[in-house]
């Protein structure tokens, strides 16, 4: 017989069992007659049979295989329900520092009429320097209490950003893990 490298013949044994000897490897040339592999037809094992025992692993292993499913997708549904919570919470803080910053916006426009009183009474000589930056001071506090309001909206929006996008990340890291689950 010729070689024929790179084909693949499909070899079938007269009965079932289980490889206990090769004797050849990948690759090598083997002629007609040559033992390729040793099968062990044996049925009984000491727990019963062959065929039983290798039901009883792979029922097995399917068993750990569900288990670990179920941990994993159990895992996942607590981080999304715990990022979920998060988001929430920080929308809630975010309407509240909304509400705040529009009373804010209040607070400066009253501070700011009534500098503009003061300014006047200062004109007319009616207050002194002290009286009227005294106000001046409250009005420029007034403004950097909304500008703080303003950085921690902005930072707000930033992590809910960062939150809702793990959110969104959760489901491609669980299929991810399963699979991987899968294939092992």
């Amino acid at each position: 017989m010729k070689h024929l490298p790179n084909r693949l013949i499909k070899i079938v044994p007269m009965s079932a069992g289980v490889i206990a000897e090769l004797r050849v490897k990948e690759g090598q040339i083997v002629a007609r007659g040559d033992v390729l592999a040793v099968l062990n037809t044996e049925r009984a094992t000491a727990n019963g049979g062959v065929q039983a025992e290798f039901s009883k692993q792979i029922a097995l292993r399917h068993d750990s295989l569900l288990t670990d499913r179920t941990k994993i997708n159990s895992l996942y549904a607590q981080q999304t329900q715990s990022l979920n919570a998060r988001v929430s919470s920080q929308r809630a803080e975010l309407a509240q520092i909304d509400g705040a910053a529009k009373l804010q916006i209040e607070r400066i426009r009253i501070s700011q009429m009534v500098l503009e009183k003061h300014r006047r009474l200062y004109a007319e000589k009616f207050i002194s320097d002290l009286a009227l930056q005294q106000k001046e001071q409250e009005f420029l506090s007034e403004r950097g209490a909304l500008e703080n309001f303003k950085r921690s909206r902005i930072s707000l929006l930033r992590d809910i950003g960062a939150l809702e996008s793990e959110l969104k990340a959760l489901p491609l890291k669980q299929e991810n893990e399963l699979s991987s689950l899968s294939r092992s």
